[in-house]
């Protein structure tokens, strides 16, 4: 059965030369080839994680194998982690071994309208501010647990 949001790389044409850009889109699962990213790589390479949408054992697994390749001898930054990608690396320290996260897209909620806001955290500081909710403007609270999501980002430097 096909999936739903099938991976895709995008690469950014208007990188710079030294820093090559690359999207990823789509379910990371046990479907995806990422051996395509390694093809890809430069000597530093910005992965725009954003699109990715799910992801599961067996793609967390493919991830780990091929961070490890991409992160020797190379400089490796994720950024805008989707909030799915930000939950598997909660869990599993590996997901971001020998890369620095530059930003990550994190849940909030708004009690008043009762509804999920996803806000991008550029880094430590930003989660010492509470962000409002875009339609009564009242403080949104965290859904993730704002101690993890910083040692997710110390760890990650």
């Amino acid at each position: 059965m096909p999936s739903p949001n099938p991976f895709r790389f995008l690469v950014d044409d208007a990188a710079s030369m030294s820093t090559r850009t690359i999207r990823l889109e789509g379910d990371l699962d046990e479907r995806v080839d990422l051996g395509q990213l390694g093809k890809l790589a430069g000597a530093r390479m910005r992965i725009d994680l954003s699109g990715v949408t799910r992801i599961n054992s067996a793609g967390v697994h493919r991830w780990v194998l091929c961070l490890e390749i991409l992160t020797k001898g190379r400089q490796v930054e994720l950024c805008r982690c989707s909030s799915a990608f930000v939950a598997q690396a909660l869990m599993i320290p590996n997901m971001i071994a020998g890369a620095r996260v530059e930003s990550v897209f994190l849940d909030y909620w708004c009690e008043p309208c009762e509804q999920n806001e996803v806000v991008l955290v550029a880094s430590v500081a930003d989660l010492q501010t509470r962000p409002q909710c875009p339609r009564c403007h009242s403080v949104l609270e965290p859904d993730t647990a704002g101690s993890l999501v910083e040692f997710f980002f110390r760890r990650a430097i």
